[in-house]
């Protein structure tokens, strides 16, 4: 009895630990290159859950526009952000699907496309962040409403 108390103890604090490592780093905001209708932004330990993610982008979307003198205006009205893992860091263009960035001027200018989350904006004005498979848009009263993706062939 006393051995099975001490694993489920050992098991718990593993997963204490294991769930404190996973939500406590901070996120490092790489780079950001704009064109006129979207801004990539490229991170390292984005929060791993929807909630967190969504959390950290209301938090900062400001501060990111101001810092990187993001232009929000264009001819659509809006700006579409589109949040990338840096992962392995800049490569070279090669064989793989890889997102470059014609501002940086050495042959490791791509990263993989690791889409993280896409935040825009719907008719009405609403924010909306498509996250995996899910769709959170913002309600009026600052609500967050998800809603799955409709796949290719899903007729609803």
């Amino acid at each position: 009895m006393i051995k099975k108390s001490i694993l489920l103890l050992i098991i718990i604090l593993v997963a204490v630990v294991m769930i404190r490592f996973m939500t406590d780093h901070s996120v490092n905001i790489i780079a950001v290159y704009q064109n006129p209708y979207t801004a990539a932004v490229i991170v390292e330990n984005l929060p791993w859950r929807d909630r967190d993610k969504i959390t950290w982008w209301r938090n900062n979307e400001k501060r990111l526009i101001q810092r990187y003198s993001l232009k929000t205006d264009n001819p659509r009205g809006a700006l579409d952000y589109f949040v990338y893992a840096f992962g392995e860091g800049y490569q070279p263009e090669g064989k793989t699907d890889r997102l470059c960035f014609e501002e940086i001027q050495s042959p490791a200018r791509c990263i993989d496309k690791n889409l993280l989350m896409v935040v825009t904006q719907n008719r009405a004005g609403e924010q909306m962040f498509l996250i995996d498979k899910y769709r959170y848009q913002v309600m009026r009263d600052g609500e967050l409403q998800k809603q799955p993706l409709i796949e290719p062939g899903d007729i609803r």
